[in-house]
């Protein structure tokens, strides 16, 4: 770096004393300057993105992954937007210059000899020239890489977009007469998405719980615009507003039907709100629940309603491979702990659908994969057979990101630590709560938590634990 006058501040040596490293870009931000380059590695040549600090000229961050290869750089000045290449596809990700910190990413098309050429920014918007038997236009988003659309010609952009003034200008080949025009286009962007979130309670739950304040109240500060609904287990009005329910009446109905009435309040909800963002968030029952409307959508079409459609589905601590059946210690611990807090479950004649459904999902056999991702959640909701992975991988191809959480310390799966009750049913009980993670940047994720006290002093740690 030199000074106007021409005085050096600082130098940088890039190089390798066998010349192996290639230095592909430079730009500068409005805090670092950004390099993309080429290095070996033990399987071949690998791209990366590095910042180098303005002023004295240090490494702050690298960003280096073989599945996930950057081809171009540009910015904004506070974000650099790099296109890159996975194993999922090609698409555009953005940066934060100052940190490395992904903010997000948006793959477009998961054609293989798909290339991205180059990226244009303007006016909050992204404009990604992509490669796909000529060159298109993708127009995104740029703080959320949501697509805003692309370019109405099938004829190929022969240079890069130049955005002036709300127009488009796009400089297009027409290889059947071997000509160029200059092409220009008002840009009229819809209006941003909107978002929904989804909050679905489990067992003992009621209507007016908000166990999920801390949740919503992060979510709130990332979307100030977004809605929040809480699921009802009777289901809604016919103004679409979630109907008022009971402890007694998360245990009283089947899965399948808990699992349609999810899907009919999202509908009604996407009927009166078109253009929205549904994201369902579920805990224990409640993450069942959310979890079968993916076995649903699987079997009969993955909802794309009104210009809304669901983009992911979260679980906490939900029994998604099953439970141990209605016998011995198991049977005991949950019918005391759940009649303390729900006086209804008491009477002898009332009939725990959604919990008998879960006890004919619990596997047999010794397997090192766990329950939640090996047993079929389908065998409850419409009486098929693919495995929760399975379910998870459909969903993901259409769209949909993934979350499964589970906690180590929930003693509603591993209560050997609680008094008078030594032993768990199966010491693999706990993985019912996760499936597979497939890696970063799969969009479908099994996390493992450590949240509550690892100790149960008395019964109602039980239920302490479990809402971590």
């Amino acid at each position: 770096a030199i000074t106007k006058s021409g005085d050096l501040l600082w130098s940088q040596n890039l190089g390798d004393p066998n010349g192996q490293n290639t230095y592909r870009q430079l730009i500068i931000t409005d805090s670092v300057i950004g390099i993309l380059y080429t290095t070996p590695s033990d399987s071949g040549l690998i791209t990366s993105v590095s910042a180098y600090d303005k002023s004295f000229g240090q490494k702050i961050w690298e960003l280096k992954d073989s599945n996930h290869e950057p081809d171009f750089l540009t910015s904004d000045g506070n974000s650099i937007y790099t296109s890159f290449r996975s194993p999922h596809g090609f698409g555009v990700e953005a940066i934060n210059a100052a940190n490395g910190a992904v903010t997000w990413q948006e793959t477009l098309t998961d054609v293989s000899q798909t290339g991205l050429f180059e990226i244009t920014v303007q006016n909050g918007t992204l404009y990604v020239v992509y490669y796909n038997q000529g060159q298109h236009v993708f127009i995104l988003d740029e703080k959320t890489g949501d697509q805003l659309g692309s370019d109405p010609s099938s004829l190929e952009v022969s240079s890069p977009p130049v955005v002036n003034n709300g127009m488009l200008f796009l400089r297009r080949y027409d290889s059947s007469i071997s000509t160029a025009e200059m092409y220009g286009y008002k840009v009229v962007l819809p209006p941003p998405p909107h978002k929904l979130f989804v909050l679905a309670y489990g067992l003992l739950s009621k209507s007016t719980d908000t166990n999920f304040s801390q949740i919503v109240k992060a979510l709130k500060k990332a979307h100030p615009d977004a809605d929040f609904m809480n699921y009802s287990y009777r289901g809604i009005d016919k103004l679409g507003k979630p109907l008022p329910y009971t402890c007694e009446e998360t245990f009283t109905h089947h899965i399948s039907e808990l699992v349609n009435r999810l899907k009919i309040q999202i509908i009604k909800y996407l009927e009166l709100h078109p253009n929205t963002q549904v994201y369902v968030i579920g805990h224990s029952m409640g993450g069942v629940i959310a979890y079968g409307l993916l076995v649903d959508m699987m079997i009969y079409g993955y909802l794309n309603f009104n210009g809304g459609q669901i983009l992911g589905i979260a679980t906490m601590s939900s029994p998604l491979g099953g439970i141990p059946g209605f016998h011995g210690i198991y049977y005991a611990l949950i019918s005391r702990t759940y009649q303390t807090q729900c006086r209804a479950l008491a009477s002898k004649h009332l009939v725990l659908k959604s919990l008998a459904d879960l006890v004919h999902l619990f596997p047999d056999g010794n397997t090192s994969v766990p329950f939640g991702g090996k047993d079929s959640l389908m065998r409850a909701v419409s009486g098929g057979d693919y495995t929760n992975q399975r379910i998870a991988q459909a969903a993901v191809r259409n769209h949909i990101d993934v979350l499964a959480i589970g906690n180590l310390r929930d003693h509603t799966y591993n209560f050997n630590v609680c008094p008078r009750y030594d032993r768990t049913p199966d010491s693999r009980f706990l993985s019912t709560q996760w499936v597979t993670d497939q890696g970063n940047d799969s969009h479908l994720y099994a996390r493992v938590i450590t949240e509550g006290k690892p100790n149960c002093s008395a019964i109602g740690q039980v239920g302490i634990n479990h809402a971590a």
